[in-house]
């Protein structure tokens, strides 16, 4: 997720909402917020508990896109 991260910061903010997308997606699936594995090297480990709190600060300063229409997050099921 930290490369993700990186990769939406260098976005201009109309094009971040994909990238957000997919980061929430994997902190959803994480756990608990900065959760990670027992095994990974610790300066893996710092990345990804700091990559959560540096995406919430770029969705923040993300506006809203005005192509974003209600239809597109509908739940259909």
């Amino acid at each position: 997720m930290p490369h993700i991260v990186t990769i939406a910061r260098g976005l201009p903010a109309a094009d971040r909402d994909d990238y957000l997308y997919v980061i929430g997606l994997v902190a959803i699936c994480s756990g608990e917020l900065g959760e990670v594995p027992d095994d990974p090297p610790g300066d893996i480990a710092d990345a990804y508990r700091n990559a959560l709190p540096e995406a919430l600060t770029i969705l923040a300063v993300t506006p809203v896109t005005p192509e974003h229409v209600q239809i597109t997050t509908r739940y259909s099921g």
